[in-house]
């Protein structure tokens, strides 16, 4: 057994059985041990059973030792006499008790916080310091010597969801994203951050018709970022490309949104997502939102963003493609002259807006 983790179960009790059967074969126990003599010799299971001794015999970095025990307070008591024996990592609780369980597990989450980087996301420390700037209360940004919010760049809780979005789809094999609306590229290198951890052969494309300063330009080892400086609507794409999630935040004009949603869907896989911010802030693409809502072919779900505007949220709506056979999308000639904001009322497609 030389190189190979030893599972030892300590408790060879009724509860130890019950264990057993619920485990699945390949994470069975190499043995169990127990301070009863008259239970060495024994099987639980199709575990034998032998003394607490036997186990000072393995390589201490080798082996996980489970207690196994109905008992709740002898398990302080194990841990001492595993600890007497030189045994202190690699122990693990199985009790009856599923408090003692969650207890065990937060403090050893405790214990290991200064290595814990999930909650800050893996991103670059340019890019945490950038999110240092966002103001809770309004949702904008305050940039260094700039003394009004900037809400340029889409809320950070959006950036966020946008990250966790990539790595919630990660299994369902992302290869390509597409982005409209650039600006300064928090967006992008939330999606980029993310698509480097599902797959690094993975390619973001982001457009803009202007070149700004970009975030991904102040950050190393973010060559996963393509950007596309011009229109969305006639900008050069490479051939034969497949989009697996689609993001447009570009113009917020009806005829720019529509058209990018006609130039790009048709690319997007089924089962890939769009992702539209200020639909429930601009009405001219919240009429793109309801028509991709009224069409079977999509399923759409609008949640409120934490930005305060004169006319309420900017809202963020996601859209699952599920078929590319049916009602195409059309443009509306009927839109192009609708107001583009919302004064005060509820969003258009919130409205009952038919299409």
């Amino acid at each position: 057994m030389a190189g190979k983790k030893i599972k030892v179960a300590f408790g060879a009790g009724a509860f130890l059985e019950h264990v057993i059967k619920e485990m699945p074969s390949c994470e069975m126990f190499d043995f169990a041990v127990d301070n009863d003599i008259n239970k060495h010799g024994l099987t639980v299971g199709g575990v034998s059973v032998r003394p607490v001794t036997d186990i000072v015999q393995y390589s201490k970095e080798n082996m996980n030792v489970w207690i196994c025990v109905i008992d709740n307070t002898a398990i302080n008591a194990i841990k001492e006499q595993l600890k007497s024996l030189g045994i202190v990592d690699g122990v693990h609780i199985i009790s009856s008790d599923h408090h003692v369980q969650l207890g065990d597990a937060l403090a050893r989450l405790k214990e290991n916080e200064d290595n814990q980087d999930y909650g800050n996301l893996n991103l670059p420390s340019f890019v945490k310091s950038f999110e240092r700037s966002y103001d809770c209360k309004s949702g904008g940004y305050r940039f260094p010597n700039e003394n009004y919010l900037n809400f340029a760049c889409v809320e950070v809780p959006v950036g966020r969801f946008y990250y966790a979005l990539i790595l919630l789809l990660g299994g369902t094999g992302i290869s390509c994203v597409l982005e409209t609306g650039t600006n300064i590229g928090y967006s992008t290198i939330m999606l980029a951050a993310a698509l480097k951890e599902v797959n690094p052969r993975a390619v973001l494309y982001t457009i803009d018709i202007e070149n700004f300063p970009h975030i991904f330009d102040y950050v190393q080892d973010f060559d996963n970022v393509v950007f596309l400086n011009g229109s969305s609507i006639n900008v050069d794409l490479p051939p034969d490309i497949v989009i697996d999630i689609l993001v447009i935040d570009s113009d917020h004009s009806y005829t720019v949104c529509m058209n990018e949603l006609l130039r790009f869907e048709p690319l997007l896989k089924v089962d890939g997502y769009i992702l539209m911010h200020d639909t429930l802030y601009y009405n001219s693409v919240g009429y793109c939102v309801a028509q991709l809502k009224d069409n079977p072919r999509f399923e759409v779900i609008t949640f409120e963003t934490p930005r305060i505007h004169a006319s309420g949220s900017p809202g963020l709506s996601v859209i699952r493609k599920n078929s590319a056979n049916g009602f195409p999308l059309y443009f509306d000639d009927s839109k192009i002259k609708e107001k583009e904001c919302r004064t005060g009322q509820p969003p258009a497609f919130r409205r009952g807006y038919m299409l």
